[in-house]
């Protein structure tokens, strides 16, 4: 699914490889990992996880898990 340098995507081709992005960014991959995978540039991964926060979404996230985790150890121990 390479492409060739320049060539622009449809914009719903565009959504759909964004969302999948950040959803394999979700389970850990990293930037490298998703652009090969994707066969897109590192350079537009790293754009649309700065654009959309992907990094704030991720640590929020795993601090709500973890919030609930630290709750659950008390209420056990208790």
């Amino acid at each position: 699914m390479k492409r060739r340098r320049g060539e622009k995507l449809a914009p719903a081709e565009r959504y759909y490889l964004r969302e999948q992005a950040r959803i394999l960014f979700w389970a850990g991959m990293s930037v490298t990992q998703i652009a090969q995978a994707l066969g897109v540039s590192k350079t537009t991964v790293n754009f649309w996880r700065r654009a959309g926060r992907w990094d704030d979404e991720v640590r929020q996230d795993a601090e709500a898990i973890f919030g609930k985790i630290r709750i659950n150890m008390l209420k056990h121990s208790l």
